[in-house]
């Protein structure tokens, strides 16, 4: 990912304003996020937002891989579980 791209998109993420103001019209918000990024980066507002965004990260991080176990062991149970259906189904038929 380009730079400029990767800045712009954690500059949005970071710096969020309720509405454009006066003659703010048809701006590149992306780039406008940035420029206030880049001017306040080392502020510790930003510091301690950019702490609990990863604090977030690593939270959704680990759910998703809990949620990824839960799929496997579900599939695996299911597969179990289907599999002996399709061994009832068989052994009643013949």
């Amino acid at each position: 990912m380009d730079a400029s791209v990767k800045a712009s998109s954690t500059a949005s993420a970071l710096v969020v304003a309720a509405a454009d103001k006066a003659g703010m019209e048809g701006i590149d918000r992306t780039q406008i996020d940035a420029i206030i990024l880049r001017e306040s980066g080392d502020s510790s507002f930003m510091k301690q937002q950019r702490k609990r965004d990863a604090v977030v990260n690593d939270r959704i991080a680990g759910m998703k891989r809990k949620l990824s176990e839960r799929n496997d062991a579900m599939l695996d149970h299911g597969g179990g579980v289907l599999e002996n259906r399709y061994r009832e189904g068989t052994r009643a038929r013949g």
